[in-house]
């Protein structure tokens, strides 16, 4: 539900999120960004 996820991207934004990442596991989709960023070499959570 398009909704649903946009309400709870804005909750994680208000409570600091920097990035978010919306995966799902009935497609597939979304799993590529998120380990791009694991494999990157200074994730965002450990920069200031």
């Amino acid at each position: 539900e398009p909704q649903r996820i946009s309400l709870v991207a804005e909750w994680l934004t208000q409570a600091g999120a920097r990035q978010i990442f919306i995966t799902s596991a009935l497609n597939n989709s979304g799993l590529d960004a998120v380990l791009d960023f694991l494999n990157s070499k200074e994730p965002l959570c450990l920069t200031k």
